[in-house]
């Protein structure tokens, strides 16, 4: 699974990056606004990078920070809310003010943000709400997590559709030690076998 990528930005194909690596391989990533808003090609980049595996394609989407990116995986925490719904929340809305709109009940803030509608709006309010309730804090997660090893195999599990609560079981029973592919093998196999 893909972490990271650094390479050299060739072009731009709407909100998607080509990116080439030294190895000479190029990948089309979704990319932020900001980065985009950056019009200089070629450039040397890097990214912080979620991987989702479809049965029809693996899709790419870039961070230009792990604080961004943090924030897309809470919102992709939400039921009902996919990748590329998550991606575009992240592009649109003021990441500081996030923990503000959720404590104030501020339904507006989520509204105003392109092709979210009113449900989704409500749902992820209600969603993160009730962990703000929970003693949940915004700043910890969306500041504290660390592109590590367990990070991008739980990220890997996560988009093969397997639930938080069992992959951080799961993981805690896997050598880490191990590289992340041989993590990911033996994790889908105990998540396989557990069901």
């Amino acid at each position: 699974m893909i972490g990271s990528i650094k390479g050299e930005l060739i072009a731009f194909e709407g909100s998607k990056a080509l990116i080439e690596t030294s190895g000479g391989i190029g990948y089309l990533v979704y990319v932020m606004p900001t980065f985009i808003s950056d019009q200089i090609v070629p450039r040397n980049v890097f990214l912080f990078i979620y991987t989702q595996v479809r049965e029809d394609a693996i899709v790419l989407y870039g961070f230009d920070t792990i604080i961004q990116k943090n924030a897309f995986l809470l919102f992709l925490g939400v039921s009902g809310v996919g990748p590329k719904t998550a991606h575009n929340i992240i592009s649109c809305i003021d990441l500081p003010n996030l923990s503000v709109a959720v404590e104030q009940q501020d339904l507006s803030f989520f509204k105003k943000i392109p092709g979210l509608g009113k449900k989704t709006a409500e749902k992820v309010l209600l969603e993160l709400t009730q962990k703000y309730n929970k003693g949940f804090s915004f700043e910890n997660v969306l500041t504290q997590r660390s592109e590590s090893k367990n990070d991008i195999v739980f990220q890997a599990l996560e988009s093969l559709g397997f639930q938080e609560d069992e992959i951080q079981k799961t993981l805690k029973n896997i050598d880490t030690t191990l590289s992340v592919e041989e993590r990911i093998k033996n994790a889908i196999k105990l998540l396989t076998y557990n069901k």
